[in-house]
């Protein structure tokens, strides 16, 4: 608890920092996509009819991604000592250990990846995320043949790394489908979208764990429900790929 509370005894004062900013209305001409009618306020229900297939896979794809980052975070601190006998003390070191160098690397990996590769292709974004979501599917099949602690955690650092390099990537190619008078409203809906399996993951692990017999049935859980996860967003952002090329081009 006192850890907790040092944790979070920084939050005012990043409070204070957004009061701080001063806010203009940032009004000046716009034309084309971006014009605003005579409200100044552009509606989002026409964008979404006809971008809807763009946006159902984008914001499809988030908490679908979700669903092994969250089974892991939440889960693993019960699944290590009930497997292995690990003290809660160790598992809580060696976890945050593990979950901060792999998050460190998941923010690094999106930049890093994108200076090697070339071309400028609309799609760049979509395919670098594509790739990290099916490298996603190899630490988290990985958990059911660990044998100690450390590959448990070795398996959800890699988890938290690929899962925090696609999420690190969504704010950008959600701008892109974007006009700018409605970044704001569809960027919240990232946040909804993060919520969702933030909330349901937990819930998912702990039922199916239930119908697997076995001290090593919360592993084979996070697994069953982290796998179809990774394919899934994988699977609807690579539909996605020619919508969101005609919502960029309209």
């Amino acid at each position: 608890r006192l850890a907790l509370l040092v944790v979070a005894a920084p939050g005012p004062i990043f409070v204070g920092l957004i009061l701080s900013i001063r806010v203009s209305n940032g009004k000046g001409p716009q034309t084309g996509s971006d014009a605003l009618p005579e409200s100044g306020i552009m509606p989002i229900i026409p964008f979404a009819k006809a971008n809807w297939r763009t946006l159902l896979c984008v914001l499809g794809a988030i908490p679908a991604y979700g669903l092994p980052m969250n089974s892991t975070f939440v889960w693993l601190p019960v699944a290590v000592p009930r497997i292995f006998g690990s003290a809660p003390s160790s598992v809580g070191v060696q976890m945050g250990l593990a979950f901060a160098i792999g998050s460190v690397l998941g923010l690094l990996l999106p930049p890093v990846a994108n200076k090697l590769l070339r071309g400028t292709s609309p799609l760049r974004s979509i395919n670098l995320a594509r790739a990290f979501l099916l490298l996603g599917t190899v630490p988290t099949l990985s958990m059911l043949i660990s044998e100690a602690p450390w590959h448990v955690f070795a398996a959800g650092a890699g988890q938290m790394m690929l899962g925090l390099a696609t999420a690190a990537m969504m704010p950008g190619i959600l701008q892109e489908i974007s006009p700018a008078p409605l970044r704001a409203r569809i960027l919240a809906m990232l946040g909804i979208a993060t919520g969702i399996s933030a909330g349901l993951a937990p819930l998912l692990v702990g039922a199916v764990s239930e119908l697997i017999e076995g001290p090593r049935g919360i592993l084979a859980a996070i697994a069953l429900v982290g796998l179809p996860g990774w394919l899934i967003s994988f699977g609807l952002l690579s539909l996605g790929r020619k919508p969101f090329l005609r919502t960029i081009g309209a």
